[in-house]
């Protein structure tokens, strides 16, 4: 299993979706923020698995109490950063 994860991040770093970051013995990938899919592979992932999933577990405990539901601020406006809340 990990020579196919490391075939498919070899392959993302190829195509640039990704940039690898060596740091003495530890590689770290992070996505390519210039590459020209990043905002719409961005926004497909929040949509579904990132944010949708994560948002229905939460709430799945109160969903027949919740009529109406509003996502604002930073993260309606796609210009969230790792200190924005939700």
């Amino acid at each position: 299993a990990l020579i196919q994860i490391q075939r498919a991040l070899n392959r993302l770093e190829d195509t640039g979706l990704i940039v690898k970051n060596k740091q003495g013995n530890r590689i770290y990938y992070k996505a390519n923020q210039m590459h020209p899919a990043f905002d719409d592979i961005k926004k497909a992932l929040f949509k579904t698995v990132i944010f949708g999933d994560t948002l229905k577990a939460a709430l799945a405990p109160i969903k027949h109490k919740i009529l109406f539901s509003f996502i604002y601020g930073s993260m309606a406006r796609a210009e969230e950063s790792p200190t924005s809340d939700i």
